[in-house]
């Protein structure tokens, strides 16, 4: 599995999202159900567990929509 789609994943099965959900440009993190501080919290942390890696806060500033979070993360990851 590439790392956008597993990142992905690791969004759907966190906040148990059905596996038809779109990620289209717009959608607000604040839009999806649980995405609140605590799961940001847990969303970093399974990130960092699946990918083996410890992310730089400063990726997630300014971080509105989901679509910018799986860019952010992903340009982190593959910079390492």
């Amino acid at each position: 599995m590439n790392k956008e789609l597993l990142i992905k994943k690791i969004i759907l099965d966190q906040f148990h999202l059905d596996a038809d959900f779109s990620f289209t440009d717009g959608i607000r993190t604040n839009d999806i159900p649980g995405w609140d501080s605590i799961g940001w919290v847990l969303i970093i942390e399974r990130i960092e567990t699946e990918f083996n890696t410890s992310l730089e806060f400063s990726i997630f500033d300014n971080v509105e929509t989901v679509d910018v979070f799986v860019k952010n993360v992903l340009e982190f990851i593959c910079k390492k």
